[in-house]
Order: C-alpha cells, then structure tokens, then sequence
C-alpha cells in the first residue's frame, strides 16, 4: 500500500481538516478515551511514531487493563494544539 505524495492542495486540505477536528474538539470537550487506531487517525502518524514520540512530549496512555491503554481525548486534542502548523510554500 503505497501513498502518494501530498500536493499542494492535498496539504493543505488536511492540515484545514485537522485544524477543525482540533477546534471541534476543543469547543467539546467529552473526557472520551481514544484507542490505538482512533488515535494514529487522529493525529495522522504510525503506531510507531506515536510510541517513538511518548518519550518525549506526546501525550501517555493510560491503562484500561492487563493488556489495554487508551489515550484521554483531551490529552490528543492539547497535543494537537500545540504543534506548530506548517504550510507548504506557494
């Protein structure tokens, strides 16, 4: 499965979606927990990257079990904030 490279167009169309998921979820706030995959939907990044990121500044799960984390919604949506945007040069 290979993706194609962002146009243009494309960047910017995912960096406004994602920007209004981010203000949305702002606005709401639910106190949802996220799992793995609506997480790596979220913010756009790999399983690996999102764990690889954890030992800096991306947010930490918590435990739901023996075996399970989630993420808290809130935790994701202020991580989200406070990545800078980077738009691509016209």
């Amino acid at each position: 499965m290979s993706k194609e490279p962002l146009t243009q167009a494309s960047h910017a169309l995912a960096v406004e979606e994602r920007d209004s998921v981010v203000r949305l979820l702002q606005s709401e706030p639910t106190g949802r927990v996220l799992r793995l995959p609506e997480v790596e939907n979220l913010v756009g990044l790999s399983r690996t990257t999102i764990y690889r990121l954890m030992h800096s500044d991306f947010p930490l799960p918590v435990k739901l079990g023996l075996r399970a984390v989630a993420w808290r919604e809130a935790d994701i949506v202020a991580w989200l904030a406070s990545r800078p945007t980077v738009r691509m040069a016209a």
